[in-house]
């Protein structure tokens, strides 16, 4: 994997938080949805 240039590195590294975050996200929603119920 030494060909991969920063550019490419950092896009990953980013989406890789983004999916992170939206998942951390999902699951605090559903928590607070079994929480209610």
């Amino acid at each position: 994997m030494r060909d991969v240039t920063p550019e490419i590195w950092g896009f990953r590294q980013s989406l890789l938080a983004t999916i992170g975050r939206n998942a951390r996200a999902e699951a605090q929603r559903s928590r607070c949805a079994l929480q209610i119920h």
